[in-house]
């Protein structure tokens, strides 16, 4: 039993590399500025010892919080969040999506994230995946944040080029 604990953390672990770095996302509801940002970083390379140099905070997660492995299977679970803004109640869901989660295979498990968020009934941004292209190749876009302000009826976008590392 420890050594299939050990093996589903490693893989866990293994899946959110992307050029030696974990990705998180997470979500800020901002009431003083009347604004929502969900944000996709690297937060530093792991240390010497294989650890984090930051902490995750409350409402940012890596893929290893999204996917877990039970019985041999893989379990993907979504977060699900809403921010009440003087503009509207927004709902937020963010789920894990694999471009692969066999390690040995193309892309080496790789998996990004995608965002829908509604306004009330109304989409604002549907499916929308932080990472454009598959296996991180090159010619795609990363997604690093998005802001609903109220002052525009969409959302801004950040994004920067893939460089394919």
């Amino acid at each position: 039993m420890k050594r299939l604990i050990s093996l589903a953390l490693l893989l866990a672990s293994s899946m959110c590399a992307r050029a030696g770095d974990e990705w998180w996302v997470g979500i800020k509801c901002n009431t003083a500025t009347d604004r929502l940002i969900i944000y996709y970083f690297a937060p530093a390379p792991l240390d010497e010892q294989g650890s984090m140099p930051k902490k995750k905070g409350i409402n940012e997660w890596s893929v290893a919080d999204l996917i877990s492995v039970v019985d041999g299977q893989y379990e993907l679970s979504g977060i699900a969040r809403t921010c009440k803004l003087s503009h509207g109640l927004y709902a937020v869901s963010i789920e894990p999506d694999p471009d692969n989660l066999d390690m040995s295979g193309e892309c080496g498990a790789a998996v990004s994230f995608v965002i829908d968020i509604r306004r009330g009934a109304t989409s604002i941004l549907t499916r929308h995946r932080l990472d454009s292209s598959r296996c991180n190749i090159a010619g795609g876009k990363t997604t690093t944040r998005i802001v609903i302000d109220g002052k525009s009826p969409q959302p801004k976008l950040t994004e920067r080029p893939v460089d394919g590392a």
